[in-house]
């Protein structure tokens, strides 16, 4: 018996000693920040979770759906833009913010044209512009400086 516990000492120690390549690195399998977002890892891109809901999703036909989520590349976390697509167009509420977060421009799609109010806001929080929308078409705007 002891014998055979030498024999596979070092087919353990072989194992445990390789190194890992970049590609088969340890991830953990999730990440949450201050945002109440994570991020799941697996194969191809990761799966993005805010709260109770999956972002970033395609369908089979690579067609966009569900909430889509873009971060900030300067500040980590930070959600610069974020939109409601169904069939690849955007439909339902959409929001941009500048990189110090004051919200830039708010309002909503229908099958990819904006519709109803639409608020726009200067860098720093005060309102810009004003629009309504009707079967996407302009039918009405207010600039701040009229």
């Amino acid at each position: 018996m002891k014998g055979l516990f030498y024999l596979f000492l070092p087919v353990v120690f072989w194992g445990c000693s390789g190194a890992q390549s970049p590609d088969t690195a340890y991830r953990p399998p999730a990440y949450r920040d201050s945002l109440d977002m994570a991020e799941r890892y697996g194969p191809g891109r990761p799966d993005r979770y805010r709260r109770d809901t999956i972002t970033d999703l395609t369908d089979a036909r690579g067609k966009r759906q569900g909430w889509w989520i873009d971060l900030s590349e300067k500040h980590s976390g930070f959600i610069k833009e974020e939109a409601f697509y169904y069939e690849n167009k955007i439909d339902g509420p959409y929001m941009a913010r500048y990189e110090n977060g004051i919200t830039r421009v708010e309002g909503q799609y229908s099958k990819g044209e904006k519709a109803g109010e639409w608020q726009y806001y200067f860098e720093d929080g005060t309102k810009d512009k004003y629009e309504r929308y009707e079967n996407g078409k302009l039918i009405f705007s207010k600039s701040s400086t009229d």
